[in-house]
């Protein structure tokens, strides 16, 4: 199984290598049938390390928020104010993971 990046890398290895071509021009279905493309996004570890990585972001808002809540906590009027960075590192986050695990769109038309 060869595997290229984009066409673009494709072509340049093909033109470069006199046996790529050869096998290329002796039977094309073959070829193209044996290559395989390589996108980062769509393998399983760097799409489980953004899930985990997000997941880490989302934890770490929570416990902090939680942990400013009750260090800050006033009793005499009871206000509990978390800052708005921790909220907001929390809901983007939530969004991102959202966003993620959702199932794509498909045209089946």
């Amino acid at each position: 199984m060869r595997s290229f990046r984009n066409v673009s890398d494709m072509k340049q290895k093909v033109l470069e290598s006199p046996e790529l071509l050869q096998q290329l021009q002796a039977d094309p279905t073959s070829f193209f049938q044996n290559v395989e493309t390589t996108n980062p996004f769509y393998k399983s570890g760097v799409f489980l390390t953004v899930i985990g990585i997000l997941g880490l972001i989302l934890l770490s808002a929570l416990i902090i928020g939680a942990i400013i809540t009750l260090k800050t906590y006033n009793t005499e009027d009871g206000v509990m104010e978390i800052p708005d960075f921790i909220v907001m590192l929390g809901s983007t986050a939530i969004g991102a993971l959202a966003g993620l695990l959702a199932p794509s769109p498909r045209n089946d038309t």
